[in-house]
């Protein structure tokens, strides 16, 4: 009963064997096979000499080289407002203005006059000027003058009047521009309240030679170049700072117009 018991063990055992020695032996012949099959009908790589390339033209950079090219000179445009006109218009230009100026009432305004007359000579233009008043100016105020309006073509004289002109003071300007007709390119009179500035000097001129290439010059003769004349009507009761500012909020331009024909 034992021997039988072992001896079917042992049978047992060899099928086992025989069974995976079989599976085994297939699994390698099969690896050998599809490896066999791939490296048989695996295309063979074609080893083509490269083509040769066409080598490109090697470009050289320089560092560019600037070129200055002469512009073209351009017509200026009819404007007289820019400064490079202003000066080209007043140089040289012989000015003779007339001030009437009664008293010290308005001194503060006369100082700004002349500040503008003294930018006037700044433009290179001849400027003298001629203050008509009823006092005399102190040497203090002289050497204030002397001190600020240093330009070397300006040139300022203080005529002394008879208070008793009054009114008439506006007139003595007219004898002097007589006088003095062949000796300057321009006249100017205003009184002491005034500020004329260089552009408005400027356009003057050049307003009048456009009238002059419009009409003629000799017909020019006929017609004068008018400047108008306005002021802002501030609050008479109000000193105008910081604080009041506001007060200018409706401020206006006044025109002033002759009441009836002189």
């Amino acid at each position: 009963m034992t021997f039988t018991s072992k001896t079917n063990r042992a049978s047992t055992r060899t099928v086992l064997q025989n069974i995976a020695s079989f599976f085994l032996g297939c699994f390698v012949c099969s690896s050998w096979f599809i490896n066999s099959n791939t490296i048989l009908y695996e295309p063979q790589a074609d080893f083509l000499e490269k083509p040769t390339l066409e080598k490109s033209p090697i470009v050289v950079l320089h560092e560019p080289k600037t070129i200055f090219l002469e512009k073209a000179p351009l017509e200026k445009p009819q404007i007289v407002a820019t400064e490079a006109q202003t000066l080209s218009r007043l140089h040289g230009v012989r000015i003779l203005v007339a001030i009437a100026s009664f008293n010290f009432a308005q001194l503060p305004h006369l100082e700004e006059v002349l500040d503008s007359y003294h930018d006037l000579c700044l433009t290179r233009a001849i400027v003298h000027v001629f203050v008509f008043t009823t006092v005399p100016y102190p040497v203090a105020l002289i050497d204030l003058f002397n001190t600020r309006l240093t330009c070397e073509g300006l040139e300022i004289k203080i005529i002394i009047k008879n208070p008793q002109v009054r009114l008439n003071l506006v007139d003595f300007h007219r004898e002097l521009f007589y006088e003095k007709i062949e000796e300057y390119d321009l006249f100017l009179y205003s009184e002491d309240d005034l500020r004329v500035t260089p552009k408005t000097v400027a356009a003057y001129i050049e307003h009048t030679k456009r009238v002059e290439q419009i009409v003629g010059k000799s017909p020019a003769e006929d017609f004068n170049v008018g400047v108008v004349r306005y002021e802002y009507n501030y609050p008479l009761n109000v000193v105008i700072d910081d604080e009041t500012r506001y007060a200018t909020k409706n401020v206006t331009r006044v025109y002033w117009e002759h009441v009836a024909v002189p």
